[in-house]
């Protein structure tokens, strides 16, 4: 009885003896060192001295899974169901996402609110006529001393 394999680097189908179960071998292919895997028994004819049988490689044939046509109606519903699943949590990230855009918000507004307030009051108590404030007022240095 024979194990039939895969070489995991050429991808050739590969024959050996029950016997090499285990073993690591030259892949007559491609030349890697790979481990017989066991599978089921597959009878073959010609093994040569090394258990393998050369002249049975060939491509392995492709198991493929059978196309499923999609069709628009159902993967539509299916996503509708999935999301009516999902509402609460979305429902909670978009109020978080609200609650810190809310808070960024408001902490920017509070911040240019105490900015323009203590420019007014540098801007008076230096008894400077235009509506914004300059260098030297924050620093308290007089208009023309400077």
């Amino acid at each position: 009885m024979t194990i039939q394999f895969h070489c995991p680097y050429c991808d050739k189908i590969l024959k050996a003896s029950d016997d090499k179960a285990g073993l690591r071998v030259k892949c007559p292919t491609c030349g890697n060192a790979i481990t017989v895997q066991q599978s089921p028994q597959v009878p073959v004819a010609e093994i040569d001295d090394d258990g393998l049988n050369e002249s049975a490689f060939e491509p392995s044939p492709r198991l493929s899974a059978p196309t499923v046509p999609l069709e628009a109606g159902e993967v539509i519903g299916t996503s509708w169901e999935i999301y009516k699943s999902q509402l609460g949590i979305l429902i909670v990230a978009v109020l978080i996402v609200l609650l810190i855009s809310g808070a960024v918000s408001y902490a920017g507004a509070l911040a240019a609110g105490i900015a323009s307030g203590v420019g007014e009051q540098l801007g008076r108590r230096n008894n400077l006529a235009g509506p914004g404030f300059t260098l030297a007022s924050i620093v308290n240095v007089p208009p023309g001393n400077g």
